[in-house]
This record gives structure tokens, C-alpha cells and sequence, in this order.
């Protein structure tokens, strides 16, 4: 029974054959019926015809010999008549005499019980011609066998002479009956057979371009986006190959879309290209036209921010070519890209040799000023390992610092009507740049807002196992420091060790995740360039 089921609900063929001969079926019967009823109706009036025609030229010979009491006449037209093998029975009935002066059988094949049967009891005694009426002049009683029996009242003038009584075989036409039956049965199950197996081959040829369309779909989800079956089926000249070209064409628009999604998530931090796809995707759901308007909400939050800068960057970009330049700039943004995604933070830009990382914002981050410092730690001790690569290759390597501050920023998108792009804006992201610019190579140099705001964050959460930056690395001891652009000193820690093992083994499963990922090393990097950013 499941084996049925499975067979039922999955299989279009075997629905369309099926549902096709169904019809096929019904149109046959009704078909069938029909010409049945007609050839029955035919022959019954053939045999009625006959029967008329027999008795009415057999009554006519028997008047003037009934009159003239001619029995000479009259059994000559009998033995004439039952001659003919159609004709079984004779009976004739003279009203003068009241008497019947005909009851002849003469079987020519043997009859039936029930005919033998009706013959006793109802021909013989002349029960069947007295049952005949005198209001009709020829009527036919069945006698529910191979035989129908007829009658015919004589008149003269207006007086009735007599009747007469004639048993016809009506085998002849059951047999008749039978053979046509028999044979519409047989041409219905051929047409049958014919049709369902026609069905089945339409049904063939209609499931399997929708075949290959479930094939070409699933090629689609595993990334093949230019499947060779789907040219074949495009090339059709009917509805199945539209279809084709439809999906042909809504396949390069999904290629074409999932381009640009890629393109878009490279030239947009992760995070933000999430929730802009989440705007559309709600936009959609609300029936929202394309023209309406999409943005992340403009609002004011707390966010780390981390800047980190190539040293020397300037006097490297002299020396070395276009392409050098762009390459080494790659795999080192490669690698802060990396690990900011790592820690939960997102890429804002790069602002030449110098990448700003904001964490806190778009998505939220309890504690984001942890995982700032993390971030920073995990860059320096990144590079770190990737320079001893790059020196033992021969190729230059560079060094950084580093400067992170925390407060509250205006996040959102702002820009022209025709470029906008998401960003933050506010002190502590100036603040964060004037301490990246104050650090030494190598140097990390924090903002003492950033340990107050973890601090504060530890106080209000729940988690009484939650430890402060203070405990998990150690910092020198602020110094108070006047930076471009802000009238008030700002205290400034320099990140001097990582205290906590914790810690320690979050920055190595940053570093085994991204370094030795096969990246190519350049060998035309190397040359007096090598040393230039030292």
C-alpha cells in the first residue's frame, strides 16, 4: 500500500496515463452505449419489420380460403410458410367456427426448454393467439425465449374472418446481440490498451524536460549556475521549452544577484550588508515597492573603536610598484578583516594604509570594548607570525599600531542621495584615530574609557564570573596626553601583557584560523623594498 501511495503521489506519469485512460474509459462507454442501443434498436425493428411482413402476406392468402372453407389452401400456405427457417410455430383461428383450423410446430433445430415449455402451456391449448387483442391488428407477445410470437386479427369487409398466430426464431438476433457486445468489449479494451499506452508515452515526453528542470535546480543549489541540460531544454519549441527559457533566464539573474551579494559583502563589512539584507527581506514581506527607502536607523550607541596603521607605509609606496603596493595592502587587510570577524567586530573602512573597526555597531555587542582590546591583541600577534613568513620568503613586512577608545557615536548611514554608506561618527572615533597616531610601532595604546565602559558593563550584567580588562591584561599606567583636535587631555594606557590563559588561547584559535591559508607569496616582492617598512 505505501509502495501505491509513493507511486500515486510522486509519479506524473502514472497520474497523467492514469486520468487519461479514465476518460478514455468513460468516452468509450458512453460510446459504446450508444452504439449498442442503436444496432439493438436496429435489429429489433428488422425483426419486427420481418415478422410484419411475414404475417400480413400469410393473413392475406388465408381469407378468401377461410371463407370458402378451402382447407386444401390453407395448409398448402402453411407448409409454404413454415418452410422458412425463421418461422417455428403457425396457429390459425377460424371465428366462424370458433375452432382452430391451424396448430402447427415445426422446429427446425431443437428448441429450447423454455420455448418447448411455452409451446405446451400456451401454444397448443391457443391460449397465447386468444390472449392477443382485437384492438391492435398485429401484435407480439415474448415468449422470454428463443422465439416471439406474433398475431394478426383477419377482416373482410369490416368483419373478422379469424386469426393468425406466428412463433418467430429470435436467437438468430440474441446471437447477434452477443457477437456485436463481444466485440465492442474487445474493440473497447484494445482502445483502452492503445490508449493508456499512448498516454503514457505523452505523459513520458511531457515528465521529462520537468526532469530535467528538478535536475537543473539541484545543480543550481549545489553552485552550478550554467547546468548543459537546461540549453537542450530551452531549445524546444513548445510551452516546456518557455519554460526553459524562463528558467534560463531567472537562472542568470540568480547568478547575477548572487555576484553581486558577493560583491556586496566585499565591499561591505558582513555586518552591515546582514542587516541591510534584513531591511529588504522585510521589506519584501511587507509588499514594500523597490522605490521605497532602505537604511539601518540612525541612533546614538556605545561602540569601541579600533584603528590600526601600517608604519612607514608612505616611504614603502615610493619604492615599490602600483601592484606591490595593492597586494601587500590586501593580504595584511586580509588579515585584520579576518580577525575583527572573529571577534565580533565590523570593518567601517580602510582609510589608506589604516583600517577602522567599530564593534558595538550595527549588531550589538554587551561587550564591546573586551572584544576590541581581543581584537587588537589578536591582530598584532597575527602579523607578528605572518612577518616571520614574509621574511623567511624574502618578501617586506610591515608593523603596526594600534589605538582604541570607546563612547557614544552617532551609527547610521549617511552620505549623498545617489552614495551613502554606514559609519560612525563622534568623539570617540576621533579620539580612537589621535591615539593610533600617538602610538609607537607595535604599540597598542588605549583610551581609559575603554576599561570604565567594560567595567560598567560587568556591573550591570548578571554574570558574577565576568572579568575586567584590568584582570585579564595589564596596562601601564595612564598618562595623561593632549591630542589634535580635542581641548581636554585624554588618559592613555599602553597594552603592555596578556594576563589571562583564557585570553592566550582565544588569540591562538584566532591565529591558527587564519594564518597558513595558502596564500601565494609574491616573489617579485622581493628586492631593496623588502626593508622599507621597517
Amino acid at each position: 500500500m505505501r509502495t501505491r501511495a509513493a507511486i500515486w503521489q510522486r509519479s506524473l506519469v502514472f497520474k497523467y496515463a492514469f486520468f487519461t485512460t479514465l476518460m478514455a474509459v468513460l468516452a468509450l462507454l458512453v460510446l459504446a452505449v450508444s452504439v449498442y442501443s442503436s444496432y439493438r434498436s436496429l435489429l429489433e425493428k428488422q425483426e419486427q419489420d420481418f415478422a410484419s411482413t411475414i404475417l400480413n402476406q400469410f393473413s392475406n392468402s388465408l381469407i378468401e380460403p377461410l371463407l370458402t372453407d378451402d382447407i386444401f389452401r390453407i395448409e398448402l400456405s402453411t407448409r409454404t410458410l413454415l418452410e422458412n427457417s425463421e418461422v417455428q410455430a403457425v396457429q390459425v383461428f377460424d371465428r366462424r367456427s370458433a375452432s382452430l383450423v391451424i396448430n402447427r410446430v415445426a422446429m427446425h433445430e431443437p428448441a429450447s426448454p423454455k420455448v418447448n415449455e411455452w409451446l405446451d402451456s400456451e401454444f397448443r391449448t391457443g391460449r397465447a393467439l386468444a390472449q392477443a387483442s382485437d384492438a391492435t391488428t398485429l401484435e407480439a407477445l415474448d415468449t422470454a425465449a428463443q422465439g416471439r410470437f406474433v398475431t394478426t386479427t383477419m377482416r373482410f369487409d369490416g368483419v373478422e374472418v379469424g386469426k393468425v398466430g406466428i412463433l418467430i426464431r429470435s436467437d438468430g438476433i440474441k446471437a447477434a446481440f452477443s457477437r456485436m457486445l463481444l466485440a465492442l468489449v474487445l474493440i473497447t479494451v484494445l482502445l483502452l490498451l492503445i490508449c493508456f499506452l499512448i498516454a503514457t508515452i505523452v505523459a513520458q515526453r511531457i515528465a521529462k524536460p520537468l526532469r530535467t528542470l528538478v535536475g537543473v535546480t539541484r545543480e543550481i543549489g549545489d553552485g552550478n549556475f550554467n547546468p548543459h541540460k537546461l540549453s537542450q531544454l530551452s531549445e524546444r519549441h513548445d510551452e516546456l521549452g518557455y519554460l526553459g527559457k524562463a528558467f534560463k533566464q531567472m537562472t542568470k539573474n540568480l547568478q547575477t544577484k548572487i555576484e553581486l551579494e558577493s560583491v556586496f559583502h566585499k565591499v561591505i563589512d558582513k555586518q552591515v550588508a546582514s542587516e541591510f539584507m534584513a531591511k529588504i527581506a522585510d521589506r519584501r514581506q511587507r509588499d514594500l515597492t523597490v522605490s521605497d527607502s532602505i537604511s539601518l536607523d540612525a541612533k546614538m550607541v556605545d561602540v569601541s573603536v579600533l584603528f590600526v596603521d601600517v608604519v612607514n607605509f608612505t616611504g614603502f609606496s615610493e619604492q615599490a610598484s602600483p601592484d606591490q603596493v595593492v597586494d601587500l595592502l590586501n593580504e595584511y587587510f586580509s588579515l585584520f578583516t579576518n580577525c575583527a570577524e572573529h571577534f565580533e567586530g565590523s570593518v567601517d573602512k580602510f582609510i589608506g594604509d589604516c583600517a577602522m573597526i567599530v564593534f558595538g555597531a550595527p549588531r550589538g555587542n554587551g561587550r564591546h570594548a573586551h572584544s576590541a582590546i581581543l581584537c587588537a591583541a589578536a591582530i598584532n600577534k597575527v602579523v607578528a607570525q605572518f612577518n616571520q613568513e614574509r621574511l623567511i620568503a624574502g618578501l617586506p613586512v610591515v608593523n603596526l599600531r594600534t589605538g582604541v577608545n570607546s563612547g557614544k557615536v552617532f551609527a547610521g548611514v549617511i552620505g549623498a542621495t545617489s552614495r551613502m554608506e554606514y559609519t560612525v561618527i563622534g568623539d570617540a572615533v576621533n579620539t580612537a584615530a589621535r591615539l593610533c597616531d600617538l602610538a609607537k610601532p607595535s604599540e597598542i595604546l588605549v583610551g581609559s574609557d575603554t576599561l570604565k565602559l567594560d567595567d560598567m558593563s560587568i556591573g550591570m550584567s548578571t554574570d558574577r564570573n565576568l572579568r575586567t580588562l584590568s584582570e585579564l591584561f595589564q596596562f601601564s599606567a595612564p598618562v595623561r596626553t593632549q591630542v589634535k583636535g580635542k581641548d581636554t587631555l585624554v588618559d592613555a594606557l599602553v597594552l603592555e601583557k596578556i594576563l589571562s590563559r583564557t585570553v592566550q588561547n582565544e588569540i591562538e584559535k584566532c591565529l591558527k584560523a587564519f594564518l597558513h591559508t595558502g596564500r601565494a607569496v609574491r616573489s617579485d616582492m622581493v628586492g631593496p623594498q623588502k626593508d622599507a617598512l621597517h
